[in-house]
This record gives C-alpha cells, sequence and structure tokens, in this order.
C-alpha cells in the first residue's frame, strides 16, 4: 500500500530491508535454538530414549562401514551431546511431521480436497497501478 512519505518507511530501502530482515530472522532463530541446548531439562528429554538408541545404531553402523567391521566392544561411539528439538520448534523434522500429520488426519475427516484455487492478476489494471509507489511500474 503506496502512502504519503514512503521515504522513512524501512521498506523503502529496498535489498538493505530485506537483508536486515534475513539477518533479525537468523538472529532470533539462533536465540530460539541456544535456548533449546541450554535447556533440555525443561523440555523432558530423558523420555526420548528411544530416539538416543536410534542414533547410537546409526552412529555404529556408519562407524562399522567406515571400518569394515562392527566395533570390538558393541557399543556405539560417542556422537556428542545430544540437543533435541521440540516439535514446537517451527522448521525442525518433528514440526514438519507433526504438519504432515494434521494434513493427514483433515485428508481423513473431510476427504481429499475438491478444488485448487490460483489468482492471477494483470500489473496494469487500475487497482495495482494506483498502489504502487512512483515510478516502480
Amino acid at each position: 500500500m503506496r502512502r504519503e512519505g514512503a521515504s522513512i518507511l524501512p521498506h523503502a530501502a529496498g535489498r538493505l530491508f530485506q537483508q536486515y530482515c534475513v539477518d533479525a530472522y537468523c538472529k532470533a532463530e539462533g536465540q530460539r535454538l541456544h535456548w533449546f541446548r541450554n535447556n533440555q531439562a525443561l523440555l523432558r528429554t530423558e523420555e526420548y530414549q528411544v530416539l538416543r538408541d536410534w542414533v547410537g545404531s546409526q552412529a555404529a553402523a556408519s562407524a562399522a562401514s567406515q571400518e569394515g567391521s562392527a566395533p570390538a566392544n558393541g557399543t556405539a561411539p560417542k556422537v556428542g551431546r545430544p540437543v533435541i528439538l521440540p516439535s514446537s520448534f517451527v522448521g525442525g523434522a518433528r514440526a514438519m511431521q507433526m504438519n504432515y500429520q494434521d494434513a493427514l488426519a483433515i485428508v481423513r475427516e473431510f476427504g481429499k480436497p475438491d478444488y485448487f484455487v490460483t489468482m492471477t492478476a494483470n500489473a496494469a489494471w487500475p487497482e495495482i497501478t494506483e498502489n504502487l509507489a512512483p515510478g516502480s511500474c
């Protein structure tokens, strides 16, 4: 939407504003990841023993394939400090899985979608041109 005095808005900075938005998002996501890393006890991650067992078996399998044989003592090598992301972390594997399961539940409840709606617009329409900044056409 075009407003008078748009030069004072951050959106008028163009690509510089886009870079600022990306940097701000990355900083916020980094802070969230830092919090999850340092507060694993609050997330009750001890309940994820099955996940730890799977990670250990995958690490043992990859070590065995690299060395050509299984470890001598039969235990999985240390893979570092595990950090479990909750399903509330947007973009994480568990959140994607949860969204997928939700989508399947919607399809199960209401059936397959019937319509796929797309919208198109002509850049020369008066409704569009009158809301563009001068010279941006």
